[in-house]
């Protein structure tokens, strides 16, 4: 989700077989707030979620008094969550539905952030599935950005020097 968002030629470039890149900031989970966690009944960590179209590991993933589902990811940094951020906490929510009913999800930076499990959300995140699938079927990405300097994929990358917008 978050290779999409950042250009989804990396998304092309993974298709192909390239690796993704180790990254320093993985290293450590950030600890969930203690008095965040005394909020909820169960909280586990590092929690494997999969859908027949996506899979990732969400930081955490609490369950709350009502016995609703809420995935929690931490991020470093402070100011507001990113639109990035916020896509891959909804792939998290939509994933966590196969563990019961998601209404929200909280996102740490520097403060909680809880962000809905809107209709609207959840129909912008399958568009992009649908998209990340698409590419991985053979169609070309719908668009690259031009941030190859700082993508650890920009070696496997077979847009970097085309002209396509």
């Amino acid at each position: 989700m978050k290779h999409y968002l950042y250009c989804p030629g990396i998304i092309a470039a993974k298709r192909i077989g390239a690796e993704e890149p180790p990254a320093e900031y993985l290293s450590e989970r950030r600890p969930l707030p203690p008095e965040l966690a005394a909020g909820y009944r169960r909280v586990e960590a590092e929690v494997p979620l999969r859908r027949p179209s996506l899979r990732g590991v969400a930081d955490y993933i609490a369950v709350d008094r009502w016995g609703g589902v809420v995935p929690i990811e931490t991020k470093a940094g402070p100011g507001p969550p990113a639109t990035p951020e916020i896509y891959q906490l909804a792939a998290y929510m939509w994933m966590a539905e196969t563990r019961g009913p998601v209404r929200y999800g909280i996102l740490i930076k520097d403060k909680p952030h809880t962000i809905p499990y809107t209709p609207d959300l959840a129909e912008a995140l399958m568009t992009i599935i649908k998209n990340i699938a698409q590419i991985y079927a053979g169609r070309d990405p719908p668009y690259v950005t031009r941030r190859c300097a700082a993508c650890g994929y920009a070696r496997h990358c077979i847009y970097k020097n085309t002209r396509r917008a």
